[in-house]
C-alpha cells in the first residue's frame, strides 16, 4: 500500500504508514516525494467527488 501526501518531506504519509502498520498491514510505504512526484512521472491522479 503506498501512502502520500502534499506536504513536505512525506510526514504526514510516513504517520499513517506508520500507524497503518502498527494495525497489522504489510508493505505500507510512504511515497517519496509525494504527490507532486506522482504526478511528475506522469501517474493519473483522480479527484473523489464526496456527496454533501
Amino acid at each position: 500500500m503506498i501512502i502520500y501526501c502534499s506536504c513536505p518531506n512525506e510526514v504526514s504519509a510516513a504517520k499513517v504508514a506508520e500507524r497503518l502498520t502498527k494495525l497489522g498491514f504489510a508493505n505500507v510505504r510512504p511515497l517519496t516525494g509525494g504527490i507532486t512526484a506522482w504526478r511528475d512521472a506522469g501517474r493519473d491522479v483522480e479527484a473523489i467527488v464526496l456527496a454533501t
